[in-house]
């Protein structure tokens, strides 16, 4: 069961990934290390990697974390509102098996794309983030995950784009 869901959300990422960079959908990825205290049948820090795309308020996340306890392989979706998110998805614990994972989270960007040029208005850029959160399914999960990825300019040509004169308001 938890290689037909890995694999269903990796072939949904790979279409994904095919049609933003044909340019059809306003899609970001992002990817990064996580660390976090797990506590439930086993407590102690476990460590693993995040990665997923997003579009509008929502997002879909494949990721692992490994630990005393148990390894959570999952796949989760993750809508949110400005920064503050809820995490619902299944997982597959090595010492439990597969399982519901529920959460919610709060991410902060820390760089934006800043892709203001006419030319290159609709190109991807470079974006930073952090995210803090607790999750739970077969054990509780606090974890911190910065991500790097790419990103359209939504934000960065609000005040008109940049012009050779110096002007930057």
């Amino acid at each position: 069961m938890a290689r037909k869901v890995r694999t269903l959300v990796m072939c949904l990422a790979i279409i994904a990934a095919a049609a933003a960079v044909g340019g059809c959908l306003p899609l970001n990825f992002s990817a990064g290390p996580q660390a976090a205290w797990t506590w439930g049948r086993g407590s102690g820090l476990a460590w693993g990697w995040e990665a997923g795309t997003g579009m509008g308020i929502q997002r879909l996340n494949l990721g692992q974390t490994y630990g005393q306890g148990g390894n959570l392989s999952y796949a989760v979706l993750e809508p949110h509102i400005m920064y503050v998110g809820g995490t619902l998805g299944l997982g597959y614990d090595t010492s439990s098996g597969v399982d519901l994972v529920a959460g919610v989270w709060e991410g902060l960007p820390l760089l934006y794309p800043n892709d203001c040029w006419p030319e290159t208005k609709n190109k991807l850029g470079l974006l930073v983030t952090v995210a803090l959160g607790y999750r739970f399914g077969s054990e509780h999960q606090l974890y911190v995950t910065p991500k790097i990825g790419l990103s359209p300019s939504m934000r960065a040509c609000e005040r008109g784009p940049v012009t050779f004169s110096g002007d930057f308001r």
